[in-house]
């Protein structure tokens, strides 16, 4: 079985394995489950629709040399630019922007009807699309990576002040669609805390951040299933953060970790509880029900009922 992996890749110096890692992580964990499936990434360089569409012809040329059984493309609009070759069955996998912004949604509705199959990282995003079959499948997480540590031997390993505590920033501050400004302004009632941004790091490297950290903050305008909470709920860290994506669903029944309203008051509040009490016990539990291994098996599956369609 031949799989084609269409995705964006317009960071600098991108890195597959840092800059999607969650897509790394899928494609490592279902060939490590199955040995007989070949893999091939194709990673689109330049920005939105326009862009891509400058792409076309070197993602026609990969095609015509790999000769695909399957071509999973991640994102809408790489979905998109992938259903014009009709001769080869196309999986679309939507992460969030690409249905929760309202120009995009036209666009991945067109996509997913000539579409072989459809993924969608939770369940708020295919309510988003009603009209489109599809599976519910939230990008899976290496427990094997991300798992609790002792918190100063965290901080040393890092470099990180000792003396210093340390609240968790799911991305770099200028990130927009992240909303840094909301999660600074919830951090000027914690004077003795310091508000750290995940940027420029490798697995490992995060999950001695979110190990040596007291809690994870998130205040995000947008999400589909957010990555960073399920990594955290895999290291027993604290959790405040806002009702976006599936975070509700996630963060559900686990003790220290909580999801609020966009308001800055209630944010302090349940931030404050929060650090007031032990660090949870029960996030690793319930991550392991994103596991990478239960999400390969359930992609591998769809790979499978197209092939034999």
């Amino acid at each position: 079985m031949k799989i084609l992996i269409v995705c964006s890749g317009n960071a600098e110096n991108f890195s597959l394995e840092k800059d999607q890692a969650f897509i790394y992580d899928q494609i490592k964990a279902i060939e490590d489950l199955h040995h007989d499936i070949q893999f091939e990434i194709f990673a689109l360089k330049r920005k939105g629709l326009v862009g891509y569409m400058h792409e076309f012809g070197k993602l026609m040329d990969i095609i015509h040399q790999f000769k695909p059984n399957i071509i999973h493309a991640h994102g809408g609009h790489i979905g998109f630019l992938c259903i014009f070759k009709r001769k080869v069955p196309v999986i679309i996998t939507f992460h969030g922007s690409d249905i929760n912004k309202i120009p995009n949604r036209f666009i991945s509705f067109m996509a997913a009807l000539f579409s072989a199959s459809c993924i969608f990282v939770s369940k708020n995003l295919k309510k988003k699309l009603p009209f489109i079959r599809g599976e519910i499948i939230p990008c899976g997480v290496d427990l094997s990576i991300f798992y609790p540590i002792n918190s100063k031997e965290a901080k040393k390993q890092l470099g990180m002040n000792p003396d210093q505590k340390y609240i968790l920033f799911p991305s770099s501050f200028d990130n927009e669609i992240k909303n840094f400004p909301l999660a600074q302004s919830v951090m000027h009632n914690f004077p003795d805390y310091q508000l750290m941004e995940i940027s420029n790091r490798t697995r490992k490297e995060v999950n001695l951040l979110l190990n040596g950290s007291e809690a994870l903050l998130m205040t995000s305008f947008s999400e589909g299933s957010p990555q960073t909470i399920k990594e955290a709920l895999a290291c027993n860290v604290r959790i405040v953060s806002v009702d976006v994506g599936d975070v509700r669903e996630q963060l559900k029944e686990v003790d220290g970790c909580f999801c609020c309203q966009y308001n800055q008051e209630e944010l302090t509040e349940k931030l404050k509880k929060s650090l007031a009490g032990p660090r949870p016990t029960k996030g690793r539990k319930r991550a392991e029900n994103y596991s990478n291994i239960k999400v390969a098996e359930a992609i591998f599956a769809i790979y499978n009922e197209i092939l034999e369609k």
